[in-house]
């Protein structure tokens, strides 16, 4: 979880697994279509040309999140995910690779967590401070 310090107006972010509502709706659409269309239905859903998703798998080869990125570039959208070493099939699909070096799913994860600060300091930076 990254720390946003200046909030001038808000902006939609979704973290898909704290969300109540978006919880709730995850149960829904994981009712009618399977588990691995989940990620591909709410990016169809609320992605737009020109949003920005960020696929996030240790492996690159999560088949949720591989639909999911699949979907955000027929929409249009430009995708950045998040890796281990190899890239996974996301390396193909995603504009932007961010590979971290290991194979060890832990490692990977603390690869990570500078990224997620460094992208909310990128955002509040190019958002707020004009």
């Amino acid at each position: 979880m990254g720390l946003i310090k200046k909030w001038i107006y808000p902006l939609f972010f979704i973290k898909t697994k704290s969300n109540l509502a978006l919880r709730s709706l995850i149960r829904v659409i994981n009712f009618f279509y399977y588990m691995q269309n989940m990620f591909a239905q709410l990016v169809n859903v609320l992605g737009r040309e020109g949003d920005v998703l960020i696929s996030i798998s240790t492996s690159g080869n999560s088949k949720n999140v591989c639909y999911a990125t699949k979907v955000a570039k027929s929409k249009g959208m430009k995708v950045i995910s998040l890796t281990g070493q190899s890239g996974g099939k996301l390396k193909e699909i995603s504009d932007v690779v961010l590979n971290a070096p290991s194979t060890e799913t832990y490692r990977i994860q603390e690869y990570h967590l500078p990224f997620y600060h460094l992208l909310c300091l990128c955002v509040e930076s190019e958002l707020f401070d004009k």
